[in-house]
């Protein structure tokens, strides 16, 4: 019995990783024929989960009204942040906060 069963998980294993995830030039649903997914190379990847710029800005966050940096100082020379770039996102936090007051 517990041989069955672990040749079907292996068989499950082998049918679910030869499947073809690429979409290359398939259209999407309903949308107008000129629009079609775009397949990211594992270098596309890479660059898009290495840019700084992206991860720090992914870091700003909103609550109870006011926007916030999650991020500290420490942990973002960590990761290869600039001071010079941790600045100005937190400048950036409170144009954004002055902004948010101004319009309520």
């Amino acid at each position: 019995m517990k041989k069955n069963v672990f040749i079907l998980i292996v068989g499950l294993q082998i049918l679910f990783a030869c499947k073809d995830d690429t979409f290359i030039n398939e259209q999407i649903g309903n949308n107008p024929p000129n629009i079609s997914k775009t397949v990211l190379d594992s270098m596309d990847i890479y660059r898009i989960q290495t840019n700084k710029s992206v991860m720090i800005n992914n870091l700003i966050r909103f609550q109870s009204g006011k926007y916030s940096l999650d991020l500290s100082e420490e942990d973002a020379e960590k990761i290869g942040i600039s001071k010079l770039m941790y600045d100005q996102v937190l400048e950036h936090v409170n144009q954004l906060n002055n902004s948010n007051l101004i319009t309520k």
